[in-house]
């Protein structure tokens, strides 16, 4: 009898966040790959608008052999409850976990799941699925991928269709990954993503992207990657290719890079391209500089202003409520912001993320939970995470930000 497997995105009932439209890619390459194999049957089980509880009859009734789940830290208690259900009640099940949090603390899922897998799993799953005899239960460091080698993603495995988010995108709309992998330290990610990834950033070949949105038939699309414009002579090849098919789109930026290529994202303007993304974080350059960012406020303010000229709109994210940060460096981000007025804005407050330079150094100063569970990440923005800011005060600056960018408090 051939396997089936249900490839399970734990996110129970989250449909708040912005993208909750979007296809988590990951779980979609992995059963692509395994489709295009012949090794199983696959399922996808994306929980955003389900309960625990209606997660337990959707796999009770999938007649499935193994179950995958892809977990990021802020589900990592919602995965760990669901392997204990198998566990105690369908054994016969043989359970493998990976992605970021199994890929930095595979310890913790090592007595709940048959398989943890450390890395990229696109290789490794389709040889277990075939009970290749080499893939014993345990815990598996796998090597990062060609990205080339991969299949396009079977975007009908999917049930919703993605909605854009950012304006001037005419649906239909597709959200695309091209790269893995970055090159930057930033502490409030880093050395996760190097951790899963690798340190050397990978890229899909233009050919292959242009297939990919060949074959999606949108009107519009938006490029997930951190570092798509790190590289200018790709970017200028994927411009060259882009223009003719007449496209809407949007990608992820930063500062420096912006200001440091102008040419470049001119060809991007002219190629479609409709607005940025850009983590300018911080109006401090102190803060900027504890983070290890690379980028400067000037350089944020610079940047912005110049995608505006050019008739582009600009998506801000920016974090408050950093160890260390002052009332000062926060009324410092408020003025950087008066300054830019992006068109959109993302307003956080920091949580310390497991895998991080800045996660560790919390632990060490001991201002936050020694073992933080999945409330801990589920609390409201201005509920204490680490010790040390005013959460009443963030409050405010929230409001003020808020006010500046969209004209009304959050």
């Amino acid at each position: 009898m051939k396997n089936k497997i249900a490839l399970v995105w734990p996110a129970f009932k989250n449909l708040s966040c912005l993208d909750a439209t979007w296809i988590p890619h990951g779980i979609g390459q992995l059963a692509t790959e395994i489709i295009s194999k012949g090794v199983a049957d696959v399922e996808i089980i994306d929980c955003r608008k389900m309960t625990l509880d209606d997660a337990k009859v959707k796999l009770e009734s999938a007649g499935v052999t193994h179950i995958g789940i892809s977990v990021i830290s802020v589900y990592k208690d919602n995965a760990l409850e669901l392997l204990k259900w198998i566990k105690e009640n369908r054994v016969e099940i043989i359970t493998i976990v990976g992605g970021m949090h199994p890929t930095l603390f595979p310890e913790t899922f090592k007595d709940l799941a048959n398989y943890v897998i450390q890395g990229e799993g696109e290789v490794i799953l389709p040889q277990i699925l075939a009970e290749d005899p080499k893939f014993k239960a345990g815990v598996h460091k796998t090597e990062p991928v060609d990205l080339d080698s991969l299949e396009i993603i079977d975007r009908s495995l999917f049930k919703t269709l993605e909605m854009p988010i950012n304006g001037g995108l005419p649906e239909p709309f597709a959200t695309i990954i091209i790269g893995r992998g970055c090159p930057y330290q930033c502490t409030f990610c880093q050395p996760a993503e190097k951790t899963l990834f690798g340190n050397r950033v990978r890229m899909r070949g233009v050919d292959h992207v242009m297939k990919e949105i060949e074959m999606l038939k949108v009107n519009s699309f938006y490029i997930h990657d951190d570092c798509f414009i790190a590289f200018p002579k790709y970017v200028e090849e994927f411009c060259r290719r882009i223009k003719p098919m007449n496209l809407k789109w949007w990608c992820q930026g930063r500062a420096d890079l912006i200001v440091n290529n102008m040419s470049t994202v001119k060809r991007m303007r002219d190629a479609g391209l409709m607005g940025m993304i850009i983590g300018h974080e911080s109006g401090s350059d102190a803060v900027l500089q504890s983070l290890s960012k690379g980028t400067t406020v000037a350089q944020n303010i610079e940047s912005t202003l110049f995608l505006k000229a050019l008739g582009l709109n600009v998506w801000s994210n920016i974090m408050i409520g950093l160890p260390d940060e002052k009332p000062s460096d926060v009324l410092k981000t408020i003025e950087m912001i008066l300054k830019m007025r992006p068109t959109s804005a993302s307003i956080c407050v920091f949580t310390p993320h497991p895998g991080s330079y800045l996660y560790q150094e919390c632990k060490e100063r001991k201002i936050m939970p020694e073992n933080p569970d999945q409330d801990y990440y589920n609390r409201g923005a201005f509920e204490k995470k680490i010790e040390g800011p005013d959460y009443e005060f963030l409050r405010w600056a929230y409001n003020q930000m808020n006010e500046i960018v969209f004209g009304k408090q959050g």
